[in-house]
């Protein structure tokens, strides 16, 4: 796994080992399959400084927060267990949803960065 630090360049990684890294979920979210196909997550919120503090003290904050996933975005989570590929899960998108492999794998790479951007997923990149 990649720490990335303030202040420094994000390492660049290539086209295969994108392909190649496997999402795994974030252990901290809780998540619920609902009827219509659709994931509920569970985030955790964390505490800030500043302004939130200030106001938590006369309204009580709220200790999570919820998100839905509709199916598409549900389909992606359940295969972020970490044996997926981002590879292999845009073939299963494009298999499922019956989308080119361009469109699959740009569908993907924009919401496996959202996740991640989020802290719902990491990457596992293989090193060279």
């Amino acid at each position: 796994m990649v720490v990335v630090r303030l202040f420094t360049r994000r390492p660049q990684f290539t086209r295969r080992q994108i392909r190649k890294a496997r999402p795994v979920r974030n252990p901290n979210l809780e998540f619920e399959e609902q009827e219509d196909g659709s994931i509920l997550l569970r985030v955790p919120m964390e505490s800030r400084g500043g302004v939130f503090r200030v106001v938590s003290r006369f309204l009580p904050a709220p200790g999570e927060k919820e998100v839905e996933l509709e199916p598409v975005g549900a389909f992606v989570w359940r295969l972020c267990d970490g044996k997926h590929t981002c590879a292999g899960i845009a073939g299963k998108l494009e298999k499922e949803f019956k989308i080119t492999k361009l469109e699959a794998e740009a569908s993907l790479m924009a919401f496996l960065e959202t996740l991640a951007g989020r802290r719902y997923v990491t990457l596992e990149i293989q090193s060279k």
